[in-house]
């Protein structure tokens, strides 16, 4: 089952942007929760501004050990997560090509985007 996740309505497309560009590699979204309904091969969608952004391939989920030390986001900028596993997915994602509208939420949503297709 896929899943969307939202990111912040104050995030600078620039960074978002980054997800979607350069070599392969993995990216880790922090989640409260064991999301148990999305598995490797699923998709994770990101809404960022009342849109569905991009999509990546779900690699894994892991737990984030409890005494983790700040982690680095895509702009450089640390933070220490809240959450309690990390959704690994494969990036570069792909951008989506047409406009499809969803409502922004906190944590992440099983929600298959037939529009995507």
């Amino acid at each position: 089952m896929d899943a969307t996740r939202t990111i912040q309505r104050q995030e600078i497309e620039v960074h978002i942007r980054k997800w979607f560009q350069g070599p392969k590699r993995e990216q880790r979204f922090p989640v409260k929760g064991r999301p148990s309904r999305l598995d490797k091969g699923d998709y994770l969608y990101i809404i960022w501004r009342g849109l569905i952004y991009g999509r990546f391939r779900v690699v894994s989920i892991e737990r984030i050990p409890l005494n983790q030390s700040p982690v680095v986001g895509p702009a450089g900028k640390q933070f220490v997560t809240k959450g309690t596993h990390n959704i690994v997915v494969e990036a570069p994602g792909e951008l989506a090509c047409i406009a499809i509208k969803r409502r922004g939420h906190q944590s992440i949503r099983y929600d298959g985007v037939p529009e995507w297709d």
